[in-house]
């Protein structure tokens, strides 16, 4: 009789025991934590995107952006051999390899770039980038050249300018990030910052222009400096009257012009515009 008691105690201890092991191990699956292998293979990236920097922007909300998709991106064009100051009369000799290398990067991004522009770039800065034009201008400031939903956008022009660059005014607009897009327009406000950067190019598939520029203005979004095209003598009397810095600068009737548009943080939809004359190189 003992013997049996035994045999059913020991039974019990055993089945407890085998209980409390399958409640460890059940436990123990449920909060394993997976690691993925060092050498996955890495989701496939487009040509225009790369790695991400923190960044602000005065725009309007990204509500609409997906939440990862803040990578800057990549649109690394080809430095120029030189310095091209402003009285440059034509492109030197040594420069055409740096204009043909920017149509090339040109012909590379258009397969993917549908609503491609050119390229603009300013010298001795971080404004490097491709320019497109959208039907409107809200959907570039969510997204990349393209297309891909971006917080950083992309740098476009107005959707009411000539895509030819023909008007008398053109308007290029982009975010005011920290390390990106119009972000440096900021540090021009120093006037020495602004002596240094007073040249740019814009760079198309057909033309080559060099940017002139000579004039730092801070205007509200409503200004009716927007309103082009428009009479060039009552346009530049608008960006002279609103200039923080003013290049001496000679003009004329048949002259073009372009301004680079960002947000300013003087008060609410205070904006920066960064102007200079658009000239065709021959």
């Amino acid at each position: 009789m003992r013997m049996i008691r035994s045999v059913r105690f020991i039974t019990a201890a055993v089945l407890a025991a085998a209980a409390v092991l399958c409640m460890i191990l059940r436990q123990s699956r449920a909060s394993a934590v997976h690691f993925v292998p060092s050498d996955a293979a890495a989701p496939s990236e487009s040509v225009c995107s790369t790695s991400s920097d923190d960044a602000e922007t005065a725009d309007e909300p990204n509500s609409n952006v997906e939440p990862n998709s803040n990578a800057e991106p990549s649109y690394a064009a080809p430095q120029s051999s030189g310095t091209i100051a402003p009285e440059t009369a034509d492109i030197p000799e040594e420069e055409l390899s740096f204009e043909e290398s920017i149509r090339a990067k040109l012909r590379e991004l258009s397969a993917v770039c549908p609503d491609l522009i050119g390229w603009l770039y300013i010298e001795d800065s971080e404004i490097d980038y491709p320019v497109v034009q959208g039907s409107d201008d809200q959907f570039y400031l969510h997204h990349a050249a393209d297309r891909t939903p971006n917080r950083r956008g992309a740098i476009f022009l107005g959707h009411s300018c000539a895509a030819d660059l023909s008007d008398s005014q053109s308007i290029l607009f982009g975010h005011n990030m920290q390390y990106s897009m119009f972000g440096p327009i900021r540090t021009f406000r120093d006037p020495a910052e602004f002596e240094r950067h007073r040249c740019g190019w814009l760079i198309t598939m057909t033309d080559s222009y060099r940017i002139d520029f000579f004039s730092l203005s801070i205007v509200s979004a409503f200004d009716t400096v927007y309103d082009i095209p428009a009479e060039n003598e009552e346009w530049l009397e608008m960006i002279r009257k609103s200039s923080e810095l003013w290049a001496d600068t000679d003009f004329s009737d048949e002259d073009r012009y372009i301004a680079l548009s960002t947000c300013a943080g003087d008060y609410e939809y205070a904006r920066a515009l960064f102007v200079g004359k658009l000239v065709r190189m021959q």
